[in-house]
């Protein structure tokens, strides 16, 4: 179909993509291709009630990127990483 072989990774890479539409992050108003997109639906519910303290509008409905929620993963599990004099604990 086409001459892959004469193209570089980075173009068939960009090609691929750009045939994947683009979504609106709830989050940021940003927007992602369609392969970052993430539910709320299929967002552990701990860590989707910190998204919905800092977004009170955030609801069943919306979305968010993949990078956008490890903004908040990180934001779940680092106070429970952290001891009382902000060293990391191990066990």
């Amino acid at each position: 179909m086409y001459a892959w072989k004469s193209k570089s990774w980075k173009t068939k890479f960009l090609w691929r993509n750009s045939r994947i539409g683009n979504f609106k992050s709830d989050i940021s108003g940003k927007e992602f291709p369609e392969n970052l997109k993430v539910n709320a639906g299929q967002i552990k519910s701990e860590i989707l009630q910190k998204i919905r303290e800092a977004n009170p509008g955030f609801d069943e409905t919306c979305c968010l990127s993949v990078s956008e929620l490890n903004e908040y993963r990180n934001r779940y599990i680092q106070p429970r990483l952290c001891n009382a004099d902000g060293t990391v604990s191990i066990a």
